[in-house]
């Protein structure tokens, strides 16, 4: 089995269980609704308020470094140590939420994308470490190579599941 676990400005999972791509009951996999671990620098009620990019990029911007997107943040963390510590509390954040999710569904490979891990080599460590320490289990982690497309090809990838599991009874 594998959790794909996804953060950008939504947080997500969807898991595959034995080569299949599980459809909750109920739901699209978001758990941006989710209470996120208490932070000094990130709030919000939801675990999408705290780690979502917007809110990130306006805590940031409150604590003084100037970031119009995520990228600009990313490269702000190189020479700021603001910038740094910001990101590097969403990925614990994130890690934190992922090391949960883990431990529900219980998946031996969990795979980390969206921006949030795949544009900041550095915050994807921090997550792989926090959810190392936090979670009994160790698991296979791996952040995502797509870059920029994971969204589509997460999505065709679903909406092509049926065609793959059973070709010749596609109604």
């Amino acid at each position: 089995t594998s959790l794909y676990f996804y953060a950008r400005e939504l947080v997500g999972v969807a898991w595959t269980v034995d080569g299949a791509v599980h459809r909750p009951a109920h739901g699209d996999g978001s758990i941006g609704h989710l209470r996120p671990a208490a932070s000094d620098l990130l709030g919000g009620d939801t675990l999408r308020d705290a780690v979502g990019s917007s809110g990130v990029l306006a805590a940031a911007r409150e604590h003084g470094v100037r970031a119009e997107t995520f990228a600009d943040l990313v490269a702000a963390a190189d020479s700021g140590a603001t910038a740094r510590t910001i990101l590097d509390e969403r990925a614990r954040l994130l890690g934190l939420a992922v090391a949960d999710v883990a431990d529900i569904v219980d998946p031996a490979h969990v795979i980390l994308a969206g921006a949030a891990f795949t544009a900041d080599a550095a915050g994807l460590r921090v997550a792989a470490r926090t959810i190392a320490a936090t979670s009994p289990v160790r698991r296979d982690i791996r952040g995502s190579r797509a870059r920029g497309t994971i969204t589509r090809d997460a999505a065709r990838a679903v909406a092509l599941d049926p065609l793959h599991r059973d070709p010749l009874n596609l109604a």
